[in-house]
C-alpha cells in the first residue's frame, strides 16, 4: 500500500488548493469579507505535502522551496513597491520605507501600516511557510525518520513560548502565534493517510464528502475574529481544516476530479498573490463612488474573474516557464 501511496498523483489536493485560494479571494471582497480560513487549509496541505515529498527525496529541499516560492513573490513585491512610489494614495495603510521592502524580500516579519505584514499584504502567510520549511529542514538534518516529531516539537515550543511570555518585539510575536500548530495538523494528516486501507475507507466516500462540505460551511459561517482570539483560530479554523482535508483526500483517493478544479489548484499560488490588488482597486473605485449594491455585487463577480485571469497569466509566465528554467539551471 505504501508504494502505491507514493506513486499516485493527488488531484484532490490541487482541488483543495484551488478552493482555499478562491475562499481567500472572497474574504477580500468587501461586502463578503469571509473566507480567510483558506489560509488554514493551505497550512494543513503544506504540512502534508512537505512530509510527502521529503519521504520521496530530501535532496535540495530548501532550494526547491525557494524556486517554488521566491520568483513570483519577489516580482510582485518589487512591482508593488514601485506602484507605492508612483501612486501613494492607493496605499494609505502602507509605507514605502526601503527597510520594509528589504525585510519583505527576505521574509522577515515587520510592521507595515496597522499589522505585521510585508509589502504584499497576503505574503504574511509566506513568512510562516518559510519558517516551517526551515523547521522541517532542521528536523531532517537531525533525523529523517522522526522529522515529524522533531518539527512538531519545535513548533509547539514556539507556540507555548508565545502563550507564556508577553513578547513585544515583532519577530517573536509573529513566530509564536499558535497558527503554526496548523502545520502539525498537516503532518499528522500525512501520518494518518499513508496508513489507511483505501479500498475499505472509500466505501464511505459519500459520507466523507458530506463531512468535508459541513466543515467548509462551518468555517464560512464563523468569523472567528468577531468572537474569538488568535489562540482559538487553531480550534475554529484549524481543526475543521484538518478534518476537511482528511475527509476529502480519503473520499477522492481514487476518484477522477473535474479538470477545472485541478486547474484552480494549479493557479492557486498566483491567484493568492495577485488577487488582493484587484480587490483593493474594486474597493477604491466602486465603494468610494457609492455605486448601488446590485452593481457592487456584479462588480464583485468581475473581481473574481479578473483574479482567476491574472492568476492564470502569472502561473504560465512564472510558475511554469520561469520555475522550469530555474530548476534546469540549478539542476534540481
Amino acid at each position: 500500500m505504501e508504494s502505491v501511496f507514493y506513486r499516485r498523483k493527488y488531484d484532490s489536493i490541487q482541488a483543495l488548493r484551488g478552493i482555499a485560494a478562491l475562499s481567500v479571494v472572497l474574504h477580500h471582497i468587501s461586502f463578503i469579507e469571509n473566507g480567510s480560513f483558506g489560509v488554514d487549509i493551505f497550512f494543513c496541505i503544506s504540512g502534508f505535502i512537505m512530509m510527502y515529498v521529503t519521504h520521496i527525496s530530501t535532496e535540495h529541499f530548501i532550494l526547491k522551496r525557494i524556486i517554488r516560492i521566491v520568483p513570483l513573490y519577489w516580482s510582485i513585491t518589487i512591482l508593488t513597491y514601485i506602484a507605492m512610489l508612483i501612486f501613494p494614495h492607493f496605499f494609505q495603510n502602507s509605507t514605502s520605507d526601503i527597510t520594509i521592502l528589504i525585510r519583505s524580500l527576505l521574509f522577515i516579519p515587520c510592521h507595515n501600516g496597522d499589522a505585521i505584514q510585508p509589502i504584499v499584504r497576503v505574503g504574511w502567510t509566506l513568512n510562516y511557510e518559510i519558517f516551517f520549511y526551515v523547521v522541517l529542514w532542521i528536523a531532517l538534518m537531525i533525523n529523517k525518520k522522526y522529522r515529524m516529531l522533531i518539527a512538531s516539537g519545535i513548533l509547539v515550543l514556539f507556540a507555548v513560548a508565545g502563550m507564556i511570555f508577553n513578547f513585544q518585539a515583532t519577530i517573536p510575536v509573529f513566530y509564536t502565534n499558535t497558527i503554526i500548530i496548523e502545520f502539525i495538523f498537516g503532518m499528522l494528516a500525512y501520518e494518518i493517510l499513508k496508513r489507511l486501507d483505501y479500498e475499505e475507507e472509500t466505501r464511505g466516500a459519500g459520507w466523507l464528502i458530506i463531512i468535508s462540505v459541513l466543515c467548509y460551511v462551518f468555517m464560512f459561517a464563523v468569523k472567528y475574529l468577531d468572537i474569538l482570539n488568535d489562540m482559538n483560530r487553531v480550534v475554529v479554523y484549524g481543526i475543521p481544516a484538518f478534518v476537511l482535508f482528511i475527509s476529502a483526500f480519503t473520499a477522492l483517493y481514487d476518484k477522477k476530479i473535474p479538470k477545472i478544479f485541478v486547474f484552480f489548484g494549479d493557479i492557486s499560488y498566483s491567484v493568492y498573490l495577485v488577487h488582493y490588488f484587484i480587490a483593493r482597486i474594486y474597493d477604491r473605485i466602486l465603494i468610494t463612488y457609492g455605486y448601488e449594491n446590485v452593481l457592487l455585487r456584479l462588480a464583485a463577480i468581475l473581481v473574481f474573474v479578473c483574479a482567476i485571469g491574472v492568476g492564470s497569466a502569472s502561473y504560465y509566465l512564472f510558475e511554469i516557464k520561469l520555475n522550469k528554467a530555474l530548476r534546469r539551471k540549478f539542476r534540481v
